[in-house]
């Protein structure tokens, strides 16, 4: 494995450092080192809303939960990093109001996110108690939530699971007979207990007898445009050459995307919310991750400790170009010397060998085209320049895209 680690970007390092600093403010728990519960009779499911002061990609909303003497629980709390509030107290929440009654045994799930990465890692961090199979109703919070639209994905997740017909999403408080508050399982960028497979157990273990997938996967991101890496194409050729299938996740229904991930045995791809899905997989797969952003990773090597992972994480194959990735945008581009280089450390010298040769300064034109495309997204999303410039960034970006593959094609 490469253990060099390319120079943080300062952009990524002040979020970073801003974060910690957040986290530093709020006092909340830090890292759990055991799953533990609270029941409580009459328990309320306080009312959600968003804390204007945090309202950003903090995601701060008043939410928890208050006991029947109106006390806040802290086990409620839900935290990322060490600290950082998600669902904390709102001091000036009516508690006395006409909420809703369940008449039942309800379980307290924290807040629930529609985006992939965060509603694997975060809103199913406090499913585990399920496998007892004793609640009436699973509850959620989010602002507005009773508007709420799940997604092809969360109902597939929640239904392998028997619980979609016993699903709350709440914004305006329910009062319940007999709540249950588990403790995070999964706390991201900071830890993650064994109980927190349970969900992921039961629905992967359902799909691991499928015949004819191979067991051989390479996860791409090529037709994502956040978080692009130029030249990844290369390597999707190189592995599909060695005898691996290469997919696009998004292009896959939920159940071929459990089915892929929890028969696989060798996983490669690069870093970002796709290999997420490594949770459904066997205990022991085999998993080897082009690292993007180090400061995230955390969150990779606690779903290797739980899913026993024999993991290579390979740093060090992108460019060091003079006009840097946006944070948690990119777009990013492989170095093609260090990326053979590589590969031949974690022993995948058959791909090393196949990889197509194309020149570094084609792939950083392409690059230089990306980056343009990004850097015009963003300030049109910030309405900072005219839809025209937009979609003539679009088209350059789109054509660029068009050359690289056909110079691949043609070789």
């Amino acid at each position: 494995m490469r253990n060099t680690h390319p120079a943080p970007q300062a952009a990524l390092l002040g979020y970073w450092f801003l974060v910690m600093h957040v986290s530093a403010i709020f006092e909340s728990k830090k890292t759990v080192n055991d799953a533990r519960y609270l029941v409580l009779s009459d328990g309320l499911v306080g009312p959600c809303s968003p804390d204007e002061a945090q309202r950003s990609w903090l995601h701060g909303f008043f939410g928890g939960v208050y006991d029947r003497n109106n006390q806040f629980v802290d086990m409620s709390i839900t935290t990322r990093g060490h600290g950082l509030p998600v669902i904390y107290k709102n001091d000036s929440v009516e508690l006395n109001g006409n909420y809703e009654y369940i008449d039942g045994n309800c379980l307290y799930c924290g807040p629930i996110f529609d985006h992939f990465g965060h509603f694997l890692l975060e809103t199913t961090a406090r499913l585990w108690p399920m496998v007892e199979g004793r609640f009436d109703r699973f509850i959620f919070q989010l602002p507005g939530g009773e508007k709420l639209t799940l997604s092809d994905y969360q109902r597939y997740f929640f239904s392998e699971l028997g619980i979609l017909d016993k699903i709350i999403v709440t914004g305006n408080g329910i009062r319940a007979k007999k709540l249950t508050i588990p403790s995070q399982a999964s706390i991201l960028l900071n830890c993650m207990l064994p109980e927190f497979t349970a969900a992921f157990d039961i629905i992967g273990s359902r799909h691991r007898d499928k015949v004819g997938l191979n067991k051989n996967i390479y996860i791409s991101r090529s037709k994502i445009d956040i978080g692009r890496v130029v030249g990844e194409e290369l390597l999707e050729s190189a592995f599909a050459i060695s005898g691996f299938d290469v997919i696009h996740p998004q292009e896959l229904s939920p159940r071929e995307q459990i089915e892929v991930f929890s028969c696989a045995e060798h996983l490669v791809g690069f870093q970002g919310s796709g290999l997420h899905n490594v949770l459904f997989a066997r205990d022991g797969v085999k998993c080897t991750m082009f690292v993007r952003d180090s400061l995230q990773l955390d969150t990779y090597n606690n779903i290797d400790k739980v899913r026993r992972v024999n993991s290579a994480h390979i740093f060090d194959v992108l460019y060091e170009e003079s006009f840097k990735p946006f944070p948690d945008r990119g777009p990013f581009c492989i170095d093609l010397e260090k990326t053979k280089a590589a590969l031949n450390d974690v022993g995948l010298r058959d791909v090393a060998e196949i990889l197509r040769a194309v020149s570094q300064r084609d792939l950083l034109d392409h690059y230089a085209a990306e980056w343009t495309y990004t850097a015009v997204s963003l300030m049109r999303h910030d309405e900072m320049t005219a839809a025209a410039t937009f979609e003539q960034a679009r088209h350059v970006v789109l054509h660029s895209r068009t050359l690289l593959l056909n110079s691949l094609i043609g070789r």
